[in-house]
């Protein structure tokens, strides 16, 4: 892929989430207008650049009537990540008790933005969708590992267990519904936090990234970038450090992302380029969305 191919599929994300951003109003709570724009502009750009690279492989599946060289374990642990993700989101920017129970805690509303809802519920439903192909286009049963079958079972027991606990009112569990809505967003750090390994790992055995789309991965860290100076930018104007460590999960999404893509980019273009050929970027071997 050209570099001027690469350069117009990062420049969309950046003019259109400028656009949004300065149409839609910004968080209440940020009382300067220009940097509660400015926020508003950051968080559609990240949520353009991070949404954008879930369609080339769903459209690649559809293509092709095949999930060959897709990792059927990530697609079911994105799903799962995303799932919990949505629950953080939603649970922050829409529910009274719990937006007042962080009040408590932190002093000042949740960071939670409208375009991180929208980020969390798109990619519950792209992910999704990619899942569902899985079963349209493969055999799902033989090729998802125990390992990954278990951990989404017993995430699923745990935290279904829980909320029944909770909506029961038993106090000897030790946990309100902020402690159940932040280990959801914890599962939603790990998840990324490993699943870039796979593909990591897969480029170095084969000395190659032929196959894999760098695309997905340049728009991954662009929504990193922008989705970590959005958060950081809302802690210096609000004054309030609780803007990051009240809302781990974004910055622990935007800086994994960066770091991990930042691996996958030096195999691509420093470790393996001889390798790459044909750099064929419509054949990915596995997706990477944060």
């Amino acid at each position: 892929m050209s570099n001027t191919t690469i350069f117009a599929w990062l420049l969309s994300p950046i003019v259109f989430g400028t656009l949004v951003g300065l149409v839609i109003p910004g968080s209440e709570y940020i009382e300067t207008v220009v940097l509660r724009q400015l926020s508003s502009v950051l968080g559609w750009t990240y949520l353009l650049a991070w949404g954008k690279s879930f369609y080339p492989q769903i459209v690649l599946n559809y293509q092709r009537k095949s999930i060959e060289g897709l990792s059927v374990d990530f697609q079911l642990l994105n799903f799962l990540g995303f799932a919990c993700y949505s629950v953080y989101n939603c649970a922050l920017f829409w529910d009274c008790a719990i937006r007042q129970e962080y009040f408590d805690i932190h002093g000042h509303p949740p960071a939670v933005h409208i375009n991180d809802v929208v980020f969390a519920l798109h990619g519950f439903v792209m992910t999704s969708i990619a899942f569902l192909q899985c079963f349209l286009y493969g055999s799902p049963r033989k090729s998802l590992s125990k390992m990954a079958v278990l951990f989404a079972a017993t995430t699923c027991f745990v935290c279904g267990m829980l909320s029944l606990l909770l909506g029961l009112h038993v106090s000897w569990i030790g946990l309100d519904w902020m402690s159940l809505i932040y280990i959801l967003s914890y599962i939603k750090v790990f998840i990324t936090l490993i699943k870039y390994m796979p593909q990591i790992i897969l480029n170095f055995r084969r000395q190659s990234t032929e196959g894999w789309s760098v695309i997905q991965v340049c728009l991954d860290a662009e929504g990193g970038i922008f989705s970590t100076a959005q958060q950081i930018l809302d802690a210096i104007v609000t004054q309030h450090r609780s803007s990051i460590t009240g809302n781990p999960a974004k910055m622990g999404l935007g800086l994994i992302s960066l770091v991990f893509d930042a691996i996958l980019m030096i195999q691509h273009w420093v470790l393996y380029p001889d390798n790459d050929a044909d750099d064929n970027d419509t054949h990915p071997l596995l997706v990477v969305q944060s």
